[in-house]
């Protein structure tokens, strides 16, 4: 199976809520249980922010099976100019290293077995995760350990959880992700996600060949006391 078709596989897999759904080139609406109109739009919005593209009206009418609308992802990132949106990726600093855990006495027996102190703790309800962050000893990342509460990161790495994502910081994320998307290279999220003292939004790994990168920005000190 194909990195794509694989990565489509967990996509229909959380849209038709079927974890034993295994797909290939040749599956069709007529050989999924629940594939009809609607649950179609709803597959199409999930593979969509997931690989970070959006489908013509005629694309999307045109496909007749998984392995075409593959192939469209494909040829949509054969098309994308890797060194100029690299060159825009030169400006971030490393914020932190986000990890994803269980449960949070997994995070205090991390804490104490790699000799990290806890500092903030912040729940995102966008993504229905508590975040725990380590204290900063100085200049330099953190990092982040990830507690699902729900959701698609509760099934990661088959619920057994791991490194999740990289994180680096920009001054202006509206202004960055503008810039990112002048290029063709468009993030996970409209907008950004208010995450308390943090504005984020994610790179989807359509963009770096498996690899998230979530893009934030530190909100001032009067912005976050109004949040």
């Amino acid at each position: 199976m194909s990195d794509t078709l694989s990565r489509l596989n967990e996509v229909m897999r959380d849209v038709f809520d079927d974890d034993d759904l295994v797909v290939t080139r040749q599956t069709t609406a007529q050989d999924v249980e629940g594939w009809d109109s609607l649950r179609h739009v709803t597959l199409i919005v999930n593979v969509e922010r997931a690989f970070g593209l959006r489908f013509s009206s005629e694309e999307n009418a045109g496909m007749k099976n998984v392995g075409e609308l593959a192939d469209i992802i494909d040829q949509r990132n054969a098309a994308i100019s890797l060194p100029r949106a690299h060159s825009k990726l030169a400006g971030p600093r490393l914020h932190h290293v986000g990890i994803i855990v269980p449960d949070p006495s997994q995070v205090e027996v991390l804490m104490a077995l790699l000799g990290l102190r806890a500092g903030e703790r912040q729940y995102v309800p966008e993504y229905e995760a508590d975040c725990f962050f380590t204290e900063s000893g100085g200049p330099g990342a953190v990092i982040e350990f990830i507690v699902p509460t729900g959701g698609k990161l509760a099934k990661f790495n088959k619920g057994m959880g791991g490194v999740h994502h990289i994180a680096l910081e920009v001054d202006d994320l509206e202004g960055y992700s503008a810039g990112l998307a002048a290029e063709g290279v468009r993030l996970l999220e409209d907008h950004p996600v208010d995450a308390g003292r943090l504005l984020i939004n994610f790179l989807p790994p359509a963009y770096t060949r498996g690899i998230i990168v979530e893009f934030v920005q530190t909100k001032s000190v009067a912005t976050s006391r109004e949040s």
